[in-house]
């Protein structure tokens, strides 16, 4: 972790790298993806799902391409799902057969990957959404290499992780170790949901 942490800080963020929008410390997601729509910068980082409003409000073409591997020993890659964009269900408290509810959705996730999932990514964002081949090509490429990080979930950890990254402060490890209670705390809640280990 710290070998990733210290490599985005070194070659990322430092003030030094000048080609590096987020170098300034000052321009915060919302900037960025607007100067990458107005054709300001180079490369942007965005979701899949932002893929629709970036064709609808930009002059300039883009491509579409995945998260990079870490080096050239990663065998394949990985895009993270957003879990604070992730879809959900609400049933009601009237809900009387909720293990038939249960199995229901879980029958309707599993078959959504062959059918629902397809038909959205064929029909919204490759045909209105993106003009060329190779951007379809890395689409699937992400699709099919996605995952889910809980670690996003349920904490602001993740938050004071990239804050760090960005900071002047060079005691990483004391300031880890400060948030480590908080984030056990915060995650807690989660392991009522999920068994680990």
């Amino acid at each position: 972790m710290m070998d990733v942490f210290l490599r985005m800080r070194n070659n990322l963020t430092a003030k030094s790298i000048k080609t590096t929008v987020i170098a300034d410390r000052e321009i915060d997601n919302h900037k960025t993806n607007k100067m990458f729509r107005d054709g300001q910068i180079l490369v942007g980082s965005d979701q899949v799902n932002s893929v629709f409003g970036l064709r609808q409000e930009m002059e300039d073409d883009f491509g579409i391409i995945p998260s990079p591997k870490y080096d050239e020993s990663q065998t394949e890659y990985f895009d993270l799902y957003s879990t604070a964009s992730g879809s959900c269900y609400a049933i009601p408290v009237t809900n009387t057969a909720l293990e038939d509810t249960g199995l229901i959705m879980n029958v309707m996730g599993f078959y959504s990957q062959d059918t629902i999932l397809p038909t959205v990514i064929d029909k919204n964002v490759l045909t209105k959404g993106t003009r060329d081949e190779e951007s379809a090509e890395m689409l699937e490429l992400i699709f099919t290499t996605k995952f889910y990080d809980l670690g996003q979930w349920g904490s602001d950890i993740y938050g004071s992780l990239c804050s760090l990254i960005i900071s002047d402060k060079d005691n990483i490890a004391s300031v880890m170790a400060k948030m480590e209670s908080k984030t056990q705390k915060q995650f807690a809640p989660i392991q009522q949901y999920y068994k680990f280990g």
